[in-house]
């Protein structure tokens, strides 16, 4: 017992000399340890710092928010995402800040991002950004890879499991905000230079340059097709909105001045609306042609993998623009991949749009055209891809898109 009583107290003592960052204990403020632990004072001492912890809960977490949130100034883009992802949302927004207050030097430090996520440890500055000469960068970037090395981000040990996803995150943050705040759409052309410098890069000979260049091009498409279905509900919304003023105006014949101001207020919201969206068709169109239908070729099954992939989920988020032969026509080419992970990745993306009952009317010459490709699957050397194509030809037959017998007889 004297040698349990003596180590509890060594314990104790290793305990309260333990120290965290920034010269707090971690063990609170109370002295509770210095009082005996038998006497009324200890007893009312302890019930009222139970009643200020429960009482306080909530401000100590808010501190410790702050405390998060401050414990991100000077740090990079990079080195947050890798580090306090759960600090992305924050640092997004403190992004879209130093943007709205000095475009060149917060592009340059968006930009920088993606060129470290490739491995090259190069700052790009604002005459990288607003220089134009975007061919010569990709150039001298590679140089540099080419020179010194790098290390791949989405394939360290250490960080590869969760960079991919809270990178493609905060670019979604980023972009979302600069959105909100009409920061996006202004002379600065974040855009576009974007959209050049993903396609300068995805034609880099050092894969992580690509790899990181189609995934940011992935996302920048995804964000944008975001931003559009926003775009259009205040399209639409504003239209509608015009159409009854405009219907209200006619039934008198003294048209008050508040109601041409309103009217005239509408059409310009219609009109900036209706411009955004065409431009981000046409970011979304040049971005596809001059990355992904490059990239779908590429030697390296995880970049085929993320062109397949992204294809199939901007097909579920705008058909209107994405179901088409343009598109679908890869999710069917990638079925005869050499790679069994993009083999996977079509099928399941050829699943999802089949899954739901709106497209398969649209599918009809998609289906015939490739019958004779899924009816194949079930045979695939791989175990998972022949999986999944088993579900993908259930589903044709639930939706009577293709008849039992066709599998029947292609065994």
């Amino acid at each position: 017992m004297a040698a349990q009583r003596r180590s509890q107290r060594t314990t104790s003592a290793a305990v309260k000399n333990l120290k965290e960052p920034d010269g707090h204990d971690g063990l609170g403020d109370s002295d509770e340890d210095a009082q005996p632990r038998n006497t009324p004072a200890s007893k009312h001492k302890a019930a009222k710092g139970a009643q200020d912890h429960a009482t306080n809960a909530a401000p100590a977490r808010k501190r410790q928010n702050a405390a998060t949130r401050a414990g991100l100034h000077g740090l990079t883009l990079l080195e947050i995402i890798l580090k306090h992802g759960n600090a992305i949302e924050n640092a997004a927004k403190e992004w879209v800040e130093r943007y709205r207050r000095n475009r060149g030097a917060a592009a340059a430090e968006l930009m920088t991002l993606l060129v470290k996520a490739g491995g090259c440890d190069e700052e790009l500055t604002e005459e990288d950004v607003e220089g134009g000469e975007v061919d010569q960068l990709a150039q001298r970037l590679t140089n540099h890879m080419v020179q010194d090395g790098g290390v791949d981000m989405f394939h360290h040990n250490r960080y590869a499991r969760s960079f991919a996803a809270h990178y493609c995150l905060f670019w979604d943050k980023a972009l979302r905000g600069l959105a909100a705040a009409d920061l996006l759409f202004d002379d600065f052309e974040l855009n576009d230079k974007l959209c050049r410098l993903v396609t300068a890069l995805n034609i880099s000979i050092v894969r992580s340059f690509r790899h990181a260049a189609t995934l940011t091009a992935a996302q920048l498409i995804s964000t944008w097709v975001t931003i559009s279905e926003g775009l259009t509900e205040s399209r639409d919304l504003a239209k509608l909105q015009l159409d009854a003023e405009q219907k209200k105006n006619k039934k008198g014949s003294n048209i008050a001045a508040t109601g041409r101001e309103v009217a005239a207020a509408l059409r310009r919201t219609l009109d900036r609306c209706h411009n955004r969206v065409e431009d981000l068709h046409n970011f979304r169109s040049v971005t596809f042609t001059g990355v992904f239908s490059h990239r779908f070729r590429d030697v390296s099954d995880e970049i085929r993998a993320i062109v397949v992939e992204s294809i199939g989920s901007w097909i579920i988020a705008l058909p209107t623009e994405f179901l088409a032969d343009t598109y679908l026509k890869y999710l069917a080419w990638a079925l005869s991949d050499q790679s069994a992970l993009v083999r996977a990745k079509a099928v399941a993306a050829i699943s999802r749009l089949y899954s739901n009952s709106e497209n398969v009317p649209r599918l009809h010459d998609f289906t015939l055209r490739f019958t004779s490709r899924f009816t194949e699957l079930m045979y695939d050397i791989d175990d998972h891809v022949a999986a999944v194509g088993m579900r993908l030809l259930a589903q044709l037959v639930q939706h009577k898109a293709l008849k039992r017998k066709v599998i029947v007889h292609s065994r």
